[in-house]
């Protein structure tokens, strides 16, 4: 049962963040004046900031941790195996060893992400 309202509240948190994006995207899009344009503005970041607050908090922080330092390895590790040997200030040694350290940050990071 305790899993079910969990998840409701995490889809509650998604479509309140949904609508805050949507209502950001109208204020843009549509020429309206100034006035309106800063109501919804507000209006936008209070739905996005309320619905993040409930998605977040419904998440264990631990996991959040895990998979933030997956994503930043994992590309951290695409950079250092596909940009770094490009530039044309490394030597060919430093190229060999960038590759490797990104292969092997490049799996942690898709470890992290993935268990």
């Amino acid at each position: 049962m305790l899993w079910m309202i969990k998840m409701i509240l995490e889809i509650i948190g998604i479509l309140l963040m949904a609508f805050g994006f949507y209502v950001l995207h109208q204020a843009i899009e549509k020429g309206r004046e100034d006035r309106d344009v800063f109501l919804l503005l507000i209006v936008s970041i209070i739905t996005i900031s309320f619905g993040g607050i409930i998605f977040i908090k419904s998440i264990e922080f631990g996991l959040l941790i895990k998979r933030l330092v997956g994503l930043l390895s994992l590309l951290f590790g695409i950079f250092l195996v596909t940009i770094f040997p490009g530039t044309g200030y490394t030597y060919r040694g430093f190229k060999n060893l960038g590759i490797f350290l990104g292969l092997i940050i490049s799996l942690f990071g898709v470890y992290l992400l993935f268990s």
